[in-house]
């Protein structure tokens, strides 16, 4: 073996390891990142829903501008569990939180759409941005009203499916409301962990989400980015 192809091997492994460890991928949006935290970027890496009882008490809405759960009948909600039409624990799915299915206090409008059809946890932790085609990510681009997409996507089950789906939002309601100094908040989630508490019982069924929001109307979802 000659002397400069030791050399080309030298240089060449340490980048590709690296390049393995770091998250490149083709579609561009799943990739690592370094340095310090993203200023603009919020991570919530377990948000708690569960599925609403009768008195409508428990905590069935998500608040993903503040990263917290909040009651089905808590006008600051983002989203709300619905679904669930037998005590199967099957056929759940989120929905825009101004979405009703009875009289209670309308929340936040939040638009969906489906990114990723199926990406592990680990896998969602590098996604950097949304591929959104050549004009990048617009409130266009978020089409649905729930995560279900009128039957185009799938609904939650519990325990959950092979398929760890991951949907971009964007919070319209909140921008609607001039909240966050009026600026778009666009975000990414994904469910990880679902389960039924009482099994062959109306109610019980709760689940677990990742998300993460720019509040900076970017389309970066990096939680660290190149330090200055």
């Amino acid at each position: 073996m000659s002397i400069k192809f030791k050399l080309s091997i030298f240089f060449v492994l340490p980048f590709v390891i690296l390049s393995f460890i770091t998250g490149c991928s083709d579609d561009g949006g799943v990739g690592g990142g370094g340095g310090q935290a993203n200023p603009n970027v919020r991570s919530f890496d377990s948000l708690y829903i569960e599925e609403d009882s009768a008195a409508g008490s428990s905590f069935a809405g998500l608040n993903l501008l503040n990263g917290f759960n909040v009651t089905s009948t808590s006008p600051n909600r983002d989203v709300s569990l619905a679904g669930g039409t037998n005590p199967t624990g099957t056929n759940f799915f989120l929905r825009s939180g101004v979405l009703l299915d009875q009289l209670l206090d309308a929340g936040f409008e939040t638009k969906f759409y489906r990114f990723y059809e199926n990406l592990t946890p680990q896998q969602f932790d590098t996604i950097s941005h949304l591929d959104a085609g050549s004009n990048g990510l617009d409130t266009t681009d978020f089409t649905q009203d729930d995560t279900y997409g009128g039957g185009v996507w799938s609904y939650f089950n519990a325990p959950l499916d092979t398929l760890r789906p991951v949907y971009g939002f964007y919070l319209k309601g909140r921008k609607a409301a001039g909240q966050n100094n009026n600026v778009r908040v666009y975000g990414i989630l994904q469910p990880v962990t679902a389960g039924d508490r009482l099994p062959n019982q109306p109610y019980g069924f709760w689940m677990t989400f990742k998300v993460r929001i720019n509040v900076a109307g970017q389309n970066d979802f990096r939680k660290m980015i190149p330090a200055n």
